[in-house]
């Protein structure tokens, strides 16, 4: 797939990125085919994942692959996304975003979280995260 799309990741303070975000609607072809864009826009970049606002486009809709960093995982999409848990204490941890190139933040996030979410076919599931301190 050519990343002649027109997309590109915004840098803070872009407008965009303070827009609401309306849910997807529309699962299937079209959709795994954007799913697909922002992988490769993600890689470009480098990075392990990016949402759909970050390239411009105000939808509920994130690709993430931790394993780019060295981390277990897989490409996942995720529609539609529910924060449905928290649970354990809050830890220290270092972050990046492509919205915000350049920096690396130290935040504070619970120790595990499960998200709920569509694929893009439609699909529900639950995926649990767990932060990494290193």
């Amino acid at each position: 797939m050519s990343l002649n799309s027109g997309l590109e990741i915004l840098a803070y303070p872009h407008p965009l990125l303070r827009q609401a975000n309306e849910p997807v609607l529309n699962f299937g072809t079209n959709l795994s085919h954007f799913a697909r864009l922002l992988f490769l826009i993600m890689y470009r970049a480098p990075g392990v994942g990016l949402a759909a606002p970050q390239v411009g486009v105000n939808k509920r809709m994130f690709v993430v692959n931790p394993s780019v960093s060295g981390w277990e995982g897989r490409e996942e999409v995720f529609v539609n996304p529910v924060l449905v848990e928290e649970k354990g204490e809050k830890k220290p941890f270092t972050e990046g975003c492509l919205s915000f190139p350049d920096m690396v933040s130290d935040i504070s996030r619970k120790e595990t979280v499960v998200i709920r979410a569509f694929d893009v076919e439609g699909r529900e599931f639950e995926r649990r995260f767990g932060i990494l301190i290193g």
